[in-house]
């Protein structure tokens, strides 16, 4: 997956959809699943500070980016 972006294959900007089914992409949509899938991992690490009670290594900033996150990413690749 990393070679795509390596080999410049897309457009670090705006690049549109690729629909087609080809290899690029495939590896394009895997790119931006495994995105939004970390958006989440983000969010649940938060929850488990907050779990364990472990409020020194959370701050507002960290809880509020983490909880909104996954909105914005997930309208960006939609």
């Amino acid at each position: 997956l990393y070679y795509v972006s390596i080999l410049g294959k897309y457009n670090w900007l705006c690049q549109p959809v690729d629909f087609s089914y080809t290899q690029d992409g495939f590896d394009a949509a895997d790119m931006t699943w495994w995105y939004f899938f970390s958006k989440y991992v983000d969010f649940f690490d938060s929850f488990f500070f907050l779990a364990r009670k472990k409020f020194t290594h959370l701050s507002t900033l960290h809880v509020v980016h983490h909880c909104i996150m996954p909105l914005p990413s997930w309208f960006g690749i939609r």
